[in-house]
């Protein structure tokens, strides 16, 4: 009988947002008209009965935009035998979008690179249910290296995005 085993790399660095704190590792970036809000019920929208963010746009908030703002993020691999990934937990009824944000010496802001679109996550009885994905993102984050001198400093920020026109919908 074979009894698979699985186990972690040494010296992985590991960020969490569960939303259990009360302040949020991501800024609502300034372009935004509506917030991330961290939600604790009702107990049947959670995910596994623990907080989630939950950012409602309507006609009258289109425009959302949150970033991380930690210095953590400056470490990606720079080097693509080095395994990366973002794991996220989602429920959407909406497209919205993930990306990682790059900026060094020469750029005056950062450059958005989108990593992935995700579609609606509709059962077949049309109500939202959650998904989890794993964003590998080396070859993402090696895309800027290659471009760039290898004396310039690299920052890296993750990004969520979404901007509707007319619509209500909830991530």
């Amino acid at each position: 009988m074979v009894i698979p085993e699985t186990e972690y790399e040494e010296q992985l660095y590991i960020w969490l947002e569960d939303f259990e704190d009360p302040q949020s590792k991501f800024e609502t970036f300034i372009i935004s008209d509506t917030d991330l809000v961290i939600i604790d019920q009702p107990a049947d929208i959670l995910f596994d009965g623990s907080n989630i963010g939950e950012i409602a746009l309507s006609s009258n908030q289109e425009i959302f935009e949150m970033r991380t703002n930690e210095l953590e993020f400056n470490q990606f691999p720079k080097n693509i035998n080095v395994p990366a990934f973002i794991e996220m937990n989602y429920a959407n009824n909406y497209p919205f979008e993930v990306g990682i944000l790059h900026k060094d010496n020469f750029l005056p802001s950062y450059v958005r690179q989108p990593l992935i679109t995700f579609i609606p996550t509709y059962d077949f009885l049309d109500t939202v249910v959650w998904n989890k994905t794993y964003l590998y993102i080396p070859d993402a984050t090696n895309f800027f290296l290659a471009q760039q001198n290898l004396t310039s400093t690299l920052e890296f920020k993750t990004l969520v995005n979404k901007t509707i026109s007319g619509l209500d919908w909830t991530i």
